[in-house]
């Protein structure tokens, strides 16, 4: 399926302080520069921290705290859907667009869901797979945890969403005993329990947070600068959190954790079900 390529970055670094968090793991040759995105206008940092929920901090759960959860609300809650991208990224190099930047390595996170039509696929932050030349996935907890090739099956860099397809006939056993995740039907309410589950810096195993909803509204949208609904969580999303899903507490999936907002304390955002509908429902007409 064709995509559209992605947005550039706008002339004078008008790009906010809203930042993606695809997780680097190499580099080669010379690297944009991304400065600008680390200052901060004091008085708007102030004012988002003030926004976020001061008397709850999020916090990894341990393994008896998740087993506990689990245990809680029983077969509904599962991470086994949870996958692991690998990109292998050129970037454009707009100072001189004759040539590339060097290959990069970079990781994020995703989640597979089922479509309307049956079909058993990955979905991902758009920026995670943007200027992509080859894609691997792995699967939390598998048997066997090799990467599996994917492909990029649609993508939609305004909204910030993409979808990753396996080969089912090549990797058969990459999609063994998988229960996709299921969409919410609606928005999350303030203040509910949000998990945010993903593959952030600091280590290699999945990494789930604990958090809560604490704002509903429009947000520019770092990857293309559209102003989109999403939704901020005082969860921590961190580099390589990109993609991730983010769940309730009884296993539905609520969002895609795509960026968090740098120089405030846990204002993360992620994309909400009503965007990720939209979309999905976009690539199958």
């Amino acid at each position: 399926m064709s995509s559209i390529p992605p947005p550039q970055p706008p002339p004078g670094g008008g790009i906010d302080r809203r930042r993606g968090k695809r997780r680097r793991t190499s580099s080669g040759g010379k690297r944009r520069n991304t400065s600008t995105l680390d200052q901060a206008p004091p008085a708007a940092a102030a004012a988002e921290d003030e926004a976020s929920s001061p008397s709850r901090q999020s916090h990894v759960l341990s393994e008896e705290e998740l087993h506990e959860l689990e245990h809680d609300v029983g077969e509904e809650l599962r991470f086994d859907n949870v996958v692991k991208v690998f990109a292998t990224v050129q970037e454009p190099d707009y100072a001189t667009p004759w040539q590339t930047l060097g290959v990069e390595g970079a990781t994020g996170s995703g989640v597979v869901i089922r479509t309307s039509d049956g079909k058993l696929l990955i979905l991902t932050a758009a920026h995670v797979i943007s200027d992509c030349t080859f894609l691997q996935c792995q699967r939390v907890g598998a048997e066997n945890p090799d990467k599996h090739i994917a492909t990029v099956y649609a993508v939609r860099h305004e909204c910030d969403l993409a979808l990753l397809e396996v080969d089912i006939g090549k990797d058969n056993e990459f999609w063994h005993d998988m229960e996709p995740a299921t969409l919410s039907d609606g928005l999350p309410s303030l203040r509910s329990v949000v998990l945010v589950a993903g593959f952030p810096v600091g280590g290699e195993e999945l990494s789930i947070t604990e958090g809560v909803v604490s704002r509903i509204e429009g947000q520019p949208y770092s990857h293309s600068q559209r102003y989109l609904l999403a939704v901020t969580v005082d969860a921590a999303i961190n580099e390589g959190n990109s993609g991730g899903p983010v769940f309730s507490d009884s296993g539905e999936l609520l969002g895609i954790a795509f960026q968090a907002l740098e120089g405030a304390e846990n204002t993360g955002h992620i994309i909400p079900p009503p965007v990720i509908e939209h979309f999905i429902n976009g690539v199958a007409a």
